[in-house]
């Protein structure tokens, strides 16, 4: 079939030549984006972490701390990897990266408890790994304390108590918890959801600041004009739709791996979340544009796309709640798309909120995706067809 210049088909048409002819274009849209997906994957996978290794220092060698030690590698998240003679040694393998933790059982613990005094067990953990510091933290305090109400419920029965009174007065008030929308604590809901759409909108901003800056570099925006027949609004969608088309086809290659091989719960409709990643592509195409329109550089736009999207994760409210940010990071959340599609991706995805919830949310993406074609093609059309804005790398 034959395209006829002076329309959008026609600058596909030399888009996708031009992207058949260089390497990097497929690199950087495909083969990168699914490296990624496949490594983040791969580490979150198993959910929560398992069997990180832990110090302990029996100073007792009771029969009690043997059993505290016991239960500690009992755990699932826990493994008693060393046995060391002091606080030190255990100290240095935290420092050394070979121990998440020390466990220190002072002397007498045994004979303290039953004396009705209250010795200390004392835990180290590197907490400079909030997951795994949380984790070994936690686990740590649960099995002391379910030694320490079996110690108590048994003392109480040698008294002449009934089992379940004795647990009664172990444990007066019971706490009955329920955690919502991630029941099984499991850090891959959290991570693929988080890590898989950041990296994504990465490889759009620098593939978008790439594919419009190189023609500003290579002199050859005027000859884009003309197979769109003058047109800068064809000449700008046949450019980008390629584009927009796979990260969108991407965008549910993540979906795919959240829900149906990790096993993510769907609580909502993915109609919405399908909708949201298609303007979430569009967004970030978006502000890539003004930026190639304002800068007309493709180094420096390429250096700012980079500098706006890596750290954009962590200003986006999932990692950190943006109501307890200061000033400056809560302005910065107002201007990633990101935070937005995360409200309601999560909000549709684990929540099940109502659709109507998330429509603000989704109408702020679409403003973003909005503002690229209004603020940016009266400039780039400048850019494209003056002569003394070519040639700058």
């Amino acid at each position: 079939m034959t395209i006829r210049r002076g329309g959008v088909w026609s600058v596909i048409a030399r888009e996708l030549g031009r992207a058949a002819s260089r390497p990097l274009y497929v690199v950087t849209t495909i083969v990168l984006p699914l490296v990624a997906f496949g490594v983040f994957t791969a580490v979150f996978e198993a959910g929560v972490p398992r069997k990180l290794p832990i110090a302990v220092c029996d100073k007792d060698f009771s029969a009690l701390s043997r059993k505290l030690v016991r239960m500690l590698d009992s755990m699932p998240t826990l493994k008693v990897a060393y046995r060391v003679t002091d606080a030190e040694q255990g100290k240095e393998l935290i420092a050394q990266g070979k121990a998440y933790a020390l466990v220190l059982v002072p002397e007498h613990m045994e004979r303290d408890v039953y004396a009705a005094k209250a010795p200390k067990v004392v835990g180290y953990y590197n907490n400079q790994y909030m997951v795994s510091g949380g984790v070994v933290g936690r686990d740590i305090l649960t099995v002391v304390a379910t030694v320490s109400a079996g110690i108590n419920v048994k003392t109480r029965q040698k008294k002449g108590e009934s089992i379940e009174a004795a647990i009664e007065h172990v444990s007066p008030i019971q706490v009955e918890h329920h955690g919502l929308f991630n029941p099984y604590s499991s850090y891959a809901y959290y991570a693929v959801t988080t890590f898989l759409p950041n990296m994504l909108q990465i490889f759009i901003m620098v593939t978008t600041v790439f594919v419009l800056g190189v023609e500003l570099r290579e002199g050859t925006g005027r000859d884009l004009l003309e197979r769109a027949g003058g047109s800068i609004v064809a000449a700008v969608a046949g450019k980008l739709l390629p584009y927009t088309l796979v990260f969108f086809l991407l965008g549910n290659v993540s979906n795919a791996i959240l829900f149906l091989y990790l096993g993510a719960p769907l609580a909502g409709d993915i109609r919405v979340i399908t909708a949201s990643y298609f303007v979430y592509v569009l967004a970030h195409q978006s502000i890539a544009m003004i930026l190639v329109a304002v800068f007309a550089n493709l180094r420096l736009a390429l250096s700012l796309a980079a500098i706006y999207a890596s750290p954009a994760l962590a200003f986006a409210g999932v990692t950190f709640p943006c109501v307890g940010m200061p000033w400056f990071g809560k302005a910065w959340s107002h201007i990633l798309p990101m935070r937005y599609f995360f409200e309601v991706f999560i909000g549709q995805a684990f929540r099940g909120a109502p659709v109507h919830t998330c429509l603000p949310s989704l109408g702020v993406l679409c403003l973003f995706a909005m503002l690229g074609p209004l603020l940016a093609l009266p400039r780039l059309k400048q850019l494209f067809s003056n002569e003394r804005y070519w040639g700058h790398v």
